[in-house]
């Protein structure tokens, strides 16, 4: 298992926490989760990456994962439909 940290230190005091600050959950499935803290900064859980990002960044990337999220279903769906149709005698050659 490898395991990667990333810090990344931002200037911006609505992303800066402290030891006073406490956190209210947005949104969990278990495997990801949004959390609100109290010094205004959102963090973002997808398994053990965590990024603190601001409020406008968070409403931006729910709208880029929703179209993110509906093109690649439809690229999915694209991908599974068969290039081939199998040719019956009842089904004929039209």
């Amino acid at each position: 298992m490898i395991i990667i940290m990333i810090i990344i230190k931002l200037d911006s005091p609505a992303v800066t926490m402290d030891e006073t600050c406490y956190r209210i959950e947005l949104a969990s499935d278990g495997a990801r989760a949004v959390e609100r803290c109290s010094c205004g900064s959102i963090s973002v859980h997808i398994g053990g990456l965590t990024v603190r990002i601001t409020d406008e960044d968070l409403e931006g990337l729910a709208t880029t994962l929703g179209v993110a999220a509906l093109r690649n279903r439809g690229i999915q769906e694209e991908l599974g439909k068969p290039h081939l149709h199998v040719v019956t005698e009842e089904s004929g050659l039209n």
